[in-house]
């Protein structure tokens, strides 16, 4: 509504104006429209009719295009929205240069990307993992003028990020955090907290690396538990700012234990993960996660943490699609990550 005093069920608007380029480069204009009911589709008019909405136009700096857009209310709780995609020239104007000239002189950077909904949603798919090249840019801009560059990442889903890994100083993954989330994040980067999430899924270097979209064979490399590609971050994966030593993997009456201790010099949460393998046998997970405990620990400090193993953890679905206990040697694998040869390097320790 352009005012709550609107009370009339039907009405039409008239916006007229400017749009002002802030850098050079090729811009694409749209309409959305939404309401409890199937409303008009808004009629939006760039210079004088020149342009259709969704066009792409190249402005330079300071050059301005003339907008007309018509709206007509015949529904409850409308909502029209005039937005615009830009690609800058970067050849033309150098866009984060205010960021560059704060980073320069910055002890640290703290840079938040990632997808929000113009790239990620229900109804919409994303057409690859990499971040957008805009963002990239940013980042290789930061890193040139400050060392310390810490990347945060904002999204709800797997995202590529090979160049920050080799480039950034630190990567805070916190999905879409909530009215919360700037808080946690600063009790995160400042100490406060150490961090104790696991990747619920495996990042992979690039796009490529996964199986084709429309192939719904899990054994043809789907999850950590059939890849056959090694990511950048697999499944389960997560630093902290001290160090825990797991030891004494032992047999209990109905499963197993083992000694965690914190042997850093922070108290934090650790998050045990219980993986078995599948005893060789064909078509079969090469791993499986088949419990976690989160457990908080102090300097020094030593916990015993168990794991049930009945059946149902041993067990697996044949052909049939009948789930069953196969005769075989397993092998049980307790850590803080998946026990593959990536984790155990990022870790660096055990």
């Amino acid at each position: 509504m352009p005012d709550p005093l609107i009370s009339t069920p039907a009405f039409s608007i008239i916006w007229r104006g400017e749009i002002e380029a802030p850098y050079t480069g090729s811009y694409r204009f749209s309409v959305r429209a939404a309401g409890s009911a199937k409303c008009t589709p808004p009629e939006l008019i760039l210079n004088n009719g020149e342009l259709d909405s969704g066009d792409a136009v190249r402005l330079a700096r300071g050059e301005k295009m003339s907008f007309l857009l018509r709206f007509v209310k015949n529904t409850d709780k409308p909502a029209c929205t005039l937005t615009w995609q830009i690609t800058p020239d970067e050849a033309a104007d150098d866009v984060f240069a205010a960021e560059t000239e704060a980073a320069a002189g910055a002890d640290a950077v703290i840079a938040v990307v990632g997808l929000g909904m113009e790239y990620e949603r229900e109804g919409r798919d994303k057409t690859d993992l990499s971040l957008p090249k805009e963002q990239l840019s940013l980042l290789q801009k930061l890193k040139a003028v400050n060392p310390n560059l810490i990347v945060v990442l904002e999204n709800g889903s797997a995202v590529a990020i090979p160049w920050a890994a080799e480039h950034a100083a630190a990567i805070l993954e916190v999905w879409y955090p909530g009215e919360r989330g700037g808080t946690a994040i600063a009790d995160l980067l400042f100490g406060k907290e150490s961090p104790s999430g696991r990747l619920p899924l495996g990042f992979p270097v690039k796009t490529e690396d996964l199986p084709p979209f429309d192939d719904y064979e899990m054994n043809h490399g789907r999850t950590y538990m059939y890849r056959k590609v090694k990511p950048l971050y697999e499944f389960g994966f997560g630093l902290s700012y001290t160090r825990f030593a797991y030891s004494d993997l032992r047999r209990t009456a109905d499963g197993v234990a083992v000694t965690v201790t914190n042997v850093g010099q922070m108290e934090a949460d650790e998050v045990a993960q219980l993986y078995l393998d599948s005893a060789g046998l064909p078509d079969q997970p090469r791993l499986r996660l088949k419990g976690f405990r989160r457990i908080r620990l102090k300097p020094g400090e030593a916990k015993t943490v168990a794991f049930p193993l009945d059946d149902e953890r041993f067990s697996l679905f044949g052909e049939d699609g009948i789930r069953r206990v196969y005769p075989g040697t397993y092998t049980v694998y307790v850590d803080g990550h998946l026990p593959d040869e990536a984790s155990c390097r990022l870790e660096l320790t055990r």
